[in-house]
């Protein structure tokens, strides 16, 4: 009995310390994209930044905004939900979906990208409509343009009068802030704390509404990209916190389980040594 128990503990051990060493590694590799798409948040805060004082510029000098991005209208809302694709990032998508349960009202139209929030919404209350997963750390134009597409199809096309995004934002390693933001229509609010260039002359070509759908388009893309990497930046972040966690919780397990091999050994020694104390003095008498 108490050689198995040993074998057991032993073979506990070698378990535990292979997947300290998993989650070791899970941890640098969480660490690496966490910084890179740090350093493309930054940069990306930055063209917005710019894309929307040129935004504010054009809407300054612009009479009559026809476009349809702009337009207010009446009908149903849409909530599109960001999730991760993959697991072992603590609670950052058990987050977000309680957040939406909460303010939400159930029997809505749920859009979800993600594979976690495919399937959640799935066996949820809500009206899954569709589904957008395998967004990759690159965030490359023709991996995100089919989503952007997606989302402006809705609004334009698709009967419905706002969309929401529900996201993630990033704001460090270990705290993330739970957003919810209309993507569409555009508000003409969003642009008025910027200050516009006093140039009184604008040129537009080929034209002025041609120019505002251009610029508005490449404004959605930046919004829908940020949200993205937003997300993507605090699930790095959140697996990060999450794998350091696991792998102390494994050392403080391997230094538990070591004392009791030790034990349970010595133990098993003391129990030798008295039957061989104890055959020798039968043998004496």
């Amino acid at each position: 009995m108490a050689g198995g128990n040993i074998r057991d503990i032993k073979r506990r051990i070698v378990s535990v310390k292979k997947t300290q060493k998993i989650t070791a590694a899970l941890k640098l590799v969480a660490a690496a994209k966490f910084k890179k798409n740090q350093a493309l948040i930054y940069k990306l805060r930055k063209y917005s930044e710019g894309l929307s004082i040129l935004m504010a510029n054009i809407i300054a000098r612009t009479l009559d905004i026809s476009s349809d991005f702009f337009n207010a209208k009446d009908g149903k809302l849409i909530y599109v939900v960001i999730s991760s694709d993959r697991g072992l990032c603590g609670g950052f998508n058990q987050n977000i979906f309680r957040n939406v349960m909460d303010t939400v009202p159930a029997g809505e139209d749920v859009f979800a990208v993600g594979n976690k929030a495919a399937n959640y919404f799935k066996k949820s209350k809500y009206n899954l409509v569709g589904s957008f997963t395998g967004v990759s750390e690159a965030l490359s134009v023709e991996e995100i343009q089919p989503l952007v597409d997606k989302l402006i199809e809705f609004y334009v096309t698709g009967g419905y009068a706002k969309v929401v995004v529900i996201y993630n934002e990033f704001k460090s390693a270990i705290v993330q802030n739970i957003k919810s933001e209309e993507l569409l229509p555009i508000e003409m609010s969003d642009f008025k704390h910027i200050e516009v260039t006093e140039v009184d002359e604008f040129v537009f070509e080929p034209s002025e509404s041609s120019l505002i759908d251009e610029l508005t388009k490449k404004y959605i893309y930046s919004k829908v990209q940020r949200y993205l990497l937003e997300s993507g930046t605090a699930e790095q972040g959140s697996r990060m916190t999450a794998m350091e966690s696991a792998t102390d919780n494994a050392g403080d397990l391997i230094y538990r389980l070591t004392l009791l091999f030790n034990r349970a050994r010595q133990s098993a020694i003391t129990t030798e040594l008295t039957e061989i104390v104890a055959g020798a003095e039968g043998m004496k008498s």
